[in-house]
């Protein structure tokens, strides 16, 4: 992917494709737009049954040197980010996460970037958004995030994976190992968990994305608190809660990261298992704020997971 330009200010973007051949040129032509006019763009199709490889080679052919495709198989989303993780070359300045449905303003990447030269050690970078209808009118703003915490990161990501960009030591950690899909809930959550354990994560108050809801979304944004709600109950009922608990991603990254863990970080995650320690630990460390979720709704929801755990798995085992 060199074309003779310096590496020392190369920004890679990892744009993961699967089906999108209605919002992708969009995306693309924002990412070409970009004022940081030093990028690259690795795009990898997990196994599109649409049109979205025409339009992908339509445009590595028009920008042979900005653009480098890889194709399939079928691995899923978080198959598909990873296997970008893993692909990633290793001389650039700064790496980002891109999905293939919304639009980046111009100055993304530029202001990422400035964030991250200005920090030291393994960083990541994550930032604030407009959240945008299908035509791309204002929704809402995602919150402000004022603070995170290792204890918080276990049980949830703060941050959102098309706003993550990461420098070359903390992409050097995420490429230390090389995790199993299946144990991990969502790519942006892993590298969230790995670079606040390892290194330090800044935030970006200024929104610099327009990030596309509609009906494909693998992930959504609930428009308030009552959507949220209803959110969390449909996930129950169709026995996709069980899907997005964090316990086997915890148990992954300690086996896969131990040796790199502090004693301390390794007792939280062995704590907040509650397949390891029963209940009373995890609720210990709830009550004493050593682990927490954001949001009023999201913190009654975790005492209740911790409260009424058994209870709610033999639930979930009748629904299946």
């Amino acid at each position: 992917m060199s074309d003779g330009i310096g590496t020392e200010d190369v920004a890679i973007i990892l744009l993961a494709t699967y089906n999108g051949q209605r919002y992708l040129p969009e995306q693309i032509d924002s990412l070409l737009a970009q004022t940081h006019l030093n990028l690259r763009i690795l795009v990898r199709d997990d196994e599109s049954t649409d049109e979205t490889l025409t339009v992908l080679s339509s445009y590595v052919a028009r920008y042979p040197q900005k653009m480098q495709l890889m194709r399939g198989p079928n691995l899923g989303f978080v198959g598909n980010f990873l296997s970008l993780i893993a692909a990633a070359p290793r001389d650039a300045a700064a790496y980002f996460f891109c999905d293939q449905d919304d639009i980046w303003l111009p100055d993304k990447v530029a202001a990422a970037m400035q964030r991250l030269k200005e920090a030291s050690g393994p960083v990541l970078y994550f930032g604030r958004l407009t959240v945008v209808d299908e035509s791309l009118q204002t929704l809402q703003l995602s919150p402000l995030i004022s603070r995170w915490s290792f204890g918080n990161a276990l049980l949830e990501s703060q941050a959102t994976g098309c706003t993550i960009a990461v420098n070359p030591q903390a992409m050097q950690l995420l490429q230390l190992a090389r995790p199993e899909a299946k144990l991990i809930v969502a790519h942006d959550w892993w590298a969230y968990l790995v670079i606040i354990a390892l290194g330090q994560v800044i935030f970006d108050s200024e929104p610099r994305i327009l990030y596309r809801q509609h009906e494909q979304n693998s992930l959504g944004v609930a428009r308030s608190r009552l959507a949220a709600l209803r959110q969390r109950w449909a996930h129950l009922r169709q026995g996709r809660w069980g899907q997005r608990r964090p316990e086997p991603m915890m148990a992954h990254f300690l086996e896969l990261y131990r040796g790199s863990l502090n004693p301390e970080q390794v007792r939280l995650i062995e704590a907040v298992s509650l397949h390891r320690r029963g209940y009373w630990a995890p609720l210990g460390l709830y009550v004493k704020g050593a682990i927490w979720r954001r949001g009023v709704l999201n913190q009654i929801v975790l005492l209740c997971m911790l409260l009424f755990q058994p209870m709610l798995r033999r639930w979930q085992t009748r629904q299946t």
